[in-house]
C-alpha cells in the first residue's frame, strides 16, 4: 500500500509547496538454482524462499521566491528513509567429490538509509521564452547501513557490518538564448563524488565461543571524484517539416581510490567527448521520422567497484567484477544494433492503439581469469497498449509487454511474458479519481536464466507474487500545478535472483 498528499500555496511573490509519500510492501519470491562444475563435478541444488518487506517514507519542500518579475530563487529540499529487509530460506544439496550433504540456511539482511537532498537555484530572465541564465548549487547525503544475519540449523554462524556514507555536490551555470531561428544552450558543471565503505564479516568460533573478524570477507574503500563538465547544444526548425538538434559535451574526470585491506591507492585520469545530435522529420499527421546519434558515458556502481560481498549460502559468495564461482565481470565488447518503432492510433473516438517494438542483434563477450564467455542472438521488446473510454471521464487500458530472450556473456534470459489490466474513472466536479488495477493478468511473469560454458552450466527460475490487485483513490480538492518530480528509487538487485 502507498499513499501520497501534496499541499500547493502560491500568493504574491511566493510558491511553497510541501509532500509526503509512503509505501509498505511485501512480497514472497521462489527460486530454485541448479548449477555443476565442469571441471570437478560438484553440483548445487537449492530451493529458496523469500519474504521482502520494504517501507519507505519521503517529504519534500520546494520554495519558489520572485525576486522581480524577471528574477526567481527556488529552493528544493528532500528527505527519505527507505527500509528493505530480505529474509530468506534456502535448502541447499551438495555434491562435492562424489559425496553428497544437505544443509538449511538462512539469512536476514536489512538495507536501512537516510538520505537528505538540497538545491538552490537562481534565474534571471532577459526576455521571456528567449534569454535567461540559471546558476544552481546542490548537496546530498546518504547514511546507509546494512546488518545481516547468516544461520545453519537455527543457529547463527556468522554475522556482517556493513556501511556507506555517498555525498554528491554540484554546482552548474546555464545559458539560453535564441539565435536565428533556433535556440543555443550552453553551460558548465562540477561534480564532486564521495563514498566511504566499510564491511566487516564475523565468524563464530567454536572453540573459543567468540566472534572472529574474517579478513577475507571484509572490504573497505575509500572514493573521491571530481568531474568538470561543459556543454552547448543548439536547436532549430529547419523547414516545416525538419527539426534539428545539435550538442556536444566535454568531461574531464579524476577518480582516486584507496583500500587499506589490500593496500590499494590509485588514481585515473578520463578525458570524454559526447556529441548528440537528432533530426525529426514529420512526413504526415501523426507518422514522423526521427534518426538520433548519442554517446554517453556510464559510470560503475559502487557494488562494482569495490563492495560489500554478498554471502549467497556457505560456499558460495558473490563480489565485485572477479570472484568465481559467483562472478560479474565487465565485457570486453558489447555490440547492439537494430531498429526500433512506436505507433498510435487513434481508431475511434474512444478507442485508442500504441504499439512499440524494437529488434536488435546482440553480440557480447567477456573475458575472466582466461576464460572466454561469449553469448549473440537477437532479442526484442515490445508492447501493445489499448486504451478505451467507453464513458464520460472512465478510461480503460489493457497492456500487454513480451521481451524475447536476452543475451549477456555468461548467460540468457527466457522470453518474458504479462498483461496488466487497469480503470479509471474520475469525478472532475468533485475533485475524486477512483482506480483500479491488476498486474500480471495470467500470472506469467517470471525470471528464468540459463547458462552453459567452459566453466560451469547454470540454471537459475525464480518468480514473485507479481499478480496483485490495487484499489486506489485521490482527491484534488483545489487545483495546484506540482513543482518537480519525484526520483526513481535505485532497486538493489541482483542480476541472478536467488530468492531475493
Amino acid at each position: 500500500m502507498n499513499g501520497n498528499v501534496a499541499m500547493s500555496y502560491n500568493v504574491g511573490r511566493w510558491g511553497i509547496r510541501l509532500n509526503y509519500n509512503g509505501r509498505y510492501e511485501k512480497d514472497k519470491i521462489e527460486s530454485e538454482l541448479h548449477r555443476q562444475i565442469r571441471q570437478t563435478g560438484n553440483a548445487l541444488e537449492q530451493l529458496i524462499d523469500a519474504e521482502k518487506k520494504t517501507t519507505l517514507h519521503n517529504i519534500g519542500l520546494n520554495v519558489n521566491y520572485k525576486l522581480t518579475k524577471q528574477d526567481i530563487v527556488t529552493l528544493d529540499v528532500k528527505a527519505g528513509f527507505p527500509r528493505m529487509n530480505n529474509l530468506q530460506t534456502m535448502h541447499n544439496h551438495y555434491v562435492t567429490a562424489g559425496v553428497t550433504s544437505e544443509k538449511l540456511r538462512q539469512t536476514d539482511i536489512t538495507f536501512n538509509r537516510e538520505m537528505l537532498e538540497g538545491s538552490l537555484t537562481y534565474k534571471h530572465i532577459f526576455e521571456p521564452n528567449k534569454r535567461e541564465v540559471s546558476t544552481s548549487a546542490s548537496l546530498s547525503a546518504i547514511n546507509g547501513h546494512r546488518p545481516s544475519y547468516y544461520y545453519e540449523a537455527n543457529k547463527m554462524v556468522q554475522r556482517s557490518e556493513s556501511g556507506g556514507h555517498p555525498r554528491i555536490a554540484t554546482w552548474q551555470l546555464d545559458y539560453m538564448t535564441m539565435l536565428g531561428k533556433g535556440k543555443l544552450e550552453t553551460g558548465v558543471k562540477m561534480t564532486y563524488r564521495q563514498n566511504n565503505i566499510d564491511h566487516k564479516m564475523y565468524e563464530w568460533n567454536e572453540a573459543t565461543d567468540t566472534w572472529q573478524l574474517s579478513i577475507p570477507l571484509s572490504n573497505d574503500l575509500r572514493h573521491r571524484e571530481y568531474i568538470p563538465a561543459a556543454y552547448i547544444m543548439y536547436s532549430s526548425k529547419l523547414s516545416q517539416q525538419l527539426t534539428m538538434k545539435a550538442g556536444l559535451r566535454f568531461e574531464y574526470s579524476r577518480t582516486t581510490l584507496r583500500n587499506d585491506k589490500d593496500h590499494l591507492d590509485e588514481a585515473a585520469n578520463c578525458y570524454f567527448v559526447a556529441p548528440n545530435l537528432v533530426l525529426n522529420y514529420r512526413i504526415s499527421e501523426p507518422w514522423q521520422l526521427s534518426v538520433g546519434l548519442s554517446r554517453r558515458i556510464s559510470r560503475p556502481t559502487y557494488p562494482q567497484l569495490n563492495p560489500y560481498i554478498n554471502l549467497i549460502d556457505n560456499n558460495t559468495y558473490e563480489t565485485g567484477n572477479n570472484i568465481l564461482v559467483m562472478t560479474y565481470i565487465n565485457g570486453d565488447q558489447y555490440l547492439n544494433s537494430g531498429v526500433e518503432h512506436n505507433i498510435r492510433w487513434s481508431a475511434l473516438r474512444w478507442l485508442g492503439v500504441d504499439v512499440g517494438c524494437n529488434v536488435f542483434y546482440t553480440k557480447s563477450r567477456g573475458t575472466s581469469q582466461g576464460v572466454t564467455f561469449r553469448n549473440e542472438g537477437w532479442t526484442s521488446n515490445s508492447n501493445a497498449t489499448l486504451n478505451i473510454m467507453p464513458l464520460k471521464g472512465m478510461s480503460i487500458q489493457v497492456q500487454y509487454f513480451v521481451t524475447t530472450p536476452q543475451y549477456f556473456p555468461q548467460f540468457t534470459t527466457k522470453t518474458i511474458h504479462y498483461c496488466n489490466l487497469g480503470i479509471r474513472q474520475q469525478l472532475p466536479k468533485k475533485g475524486l479519481t477512483f482506480s483500479a488495477l491488476l498486474t500480471d493478468v495470467f500470472n506469467t511473469r517470471r525470471w528464468d536464466i540459463s547458462s552453459d560454458n567452459s566453466v560451469y552450466t547454470l540454471v537459475n527460475n525464480s518468480r514473485n507474487r507479481s499478480r496483485i490487485f490495487w484499489l486506489g483513490i485521490s482527491w484534488n480538492f483545489h487545483s495546484y500545478k506540482p513543482v518537480g518530480g519525484q526520483k526513481k528509487q535505485e532497486e538493489d538487485r541482483s542480476v541472478i535472483k536467488l530468492g531475493e
